[in-house]
């Protein structure tokens, strides 16, 4: 019986999938992958679910023609969370189907806490609060080891809407390079922050002083996937950075993708630099295991992570569903397509628990 592999996408990628449109999702990049695990592929949308009659309706590689299927046994969730995704992939879990990337907090500070629960993390974590009257009267602290404290929407990816404090001359504070005000200027920095709470949650995080590549700040994107199985891997790491933008690395904010091979010598002489990377996977595999201890399914994520003048590396940032696309910019090709092989590895894992388990239950029945 053939093993099919259910994927989740958002209408609008399988739309543009199916007319030839690129997109982040390279589901191309799925089929050899589901050859060597001996599964068929299976993509489909939220608003394709029959729950009636208990069934989706899917495109089958390579032709993409629509068929109705029951329940995939294991889906890969890759659909953003919004509501109608995430209606479909709690009422998946109700129908009995393993579905890795589940719905987990979404919330920057919700990851925080839940990465400072390891002991082993802490010294890589960026101190981090709520904006809210608390969190306000802990920015001169913040502030005290780099100068410097990012401004962050709660909720959100590509550094939309983040800004950044930093003290200025005298009794100044600059915000995203411009000045608050001169005399009692905390007090105005305070106000203003404090209104910009009142219309959208956000959070404070101690700045961290990047690294330097070519004159300009750099973090790494650390891809980190469950893979055969069931193990954290890390396939592989891209560095970005900062160009258009003063302080975001972000390809969506003008950030540029070079390879860490290139990054790491040039920014660290002198430094060994597959010890410095070696350092990374390390830190980026305790993140794994931590996060499946909070939320059992977590999958496939991708980590910002800063390195310090000392190449100490500090997790900026968790993604969840992560685009993938960092190893395609940098030029690591073989890379960029282990993170599509993982999770189909990860998937026959899954289906070989089933099968298991459900022989057990057989010979106990």
């Amino acid at each position: 019986m053939t093993r099919t592999l259910g994927i989740l996408l958002d209408r609008w990628i399988l739309n543009h999938i199916l007319a030839g449109r690129q997109v982040f999702e390279a589901v191309e990049l799925y089929r050899q992958p589901a050859a060597e695990f001996g599964l068929a592929l299976a993509l489909f949308e939220p608003h394709g679910i029959d729950r009636r009659r208990r069934r989706v309706r899917a495109r089958r590689f390579p032709a993409f023609a629509p068929v109705w299927l029951p329940v995939p046994a294991v889906v890969h969730n890759r659909a953003l969370q919004y509501p109608s995704a995430n209606r479909a992939v709690r009422w998946l879990g109700r129908q009995g189907a393993a579905v890795f990337n589940p719905l987990v907090p979404a919330g920057k500070y919700a990851k925080h806490l839940a990465l400072a629960s390891s002991p082993a993390l802490r010294p890589h974590l960026p101190a981090a609060l709520p904006l809210s009257p608390r969190g306000l009267g802990r920015l001169p602290a913040l502030l005290e080891p780099s100068g410097s404290v990012f401004v962050k929407p709660a909720t959100g990816s590509r550094g939309k809407g983040i800004l950044r404090v930093r003290r200025g001359p005298g009794r100044s504070y600059l915000v995203n390079g411009a000045a608050v005000g001169r005399a009692d200027s905390f007090r105005r920095l305070r106000r203003r922050l404090a209104r910009l709470s009142r219309r959208r949650r956000y959070i404070l995080q101690q700045g961290i002083t990047l690294a330097r590549f070519q004159g300009r700040p750099f973090d790494l994107r650390v891809h980190l996937q469950r893979g055969e199985g069931g193990r954290w891997t890390v396939p592989g790491m891209g560095a970005r950075r900062a160009n258009l933008h003063p302080f975001l690395t972000n390809l969506t904010r003008g950030g540029s993708a070079h390879p860490v091979r290139e990054v790491l010598p040039a920014a660290f002489p002198g430094r060994d630099p597959e010890a410095i990377a070696e350092q990374v996977r390390r830190v980026a595999l305790l993140v794994g295991e931590t996060l499946e201890r909070a939320w059992p399914g977590v999958a496939d994520l991708g980590l910002d992570v800063g390195l310090d003048a000392d190449a100490r590396p500090w997790i900026l940032e968790v993604n969840l569903r992560e685009l993938r696309y960092t190893l395609r910019d940098a030029g690591e090709p073989e890379r960029w397509a282990l993170t599509y092989r993982n999770p189909v590895a990860y998937a026959r894992h899954l289906f070989d628990i089933r099968a298991t388990a459900g022989m057990t239950g057989r010979r106990h029945a």
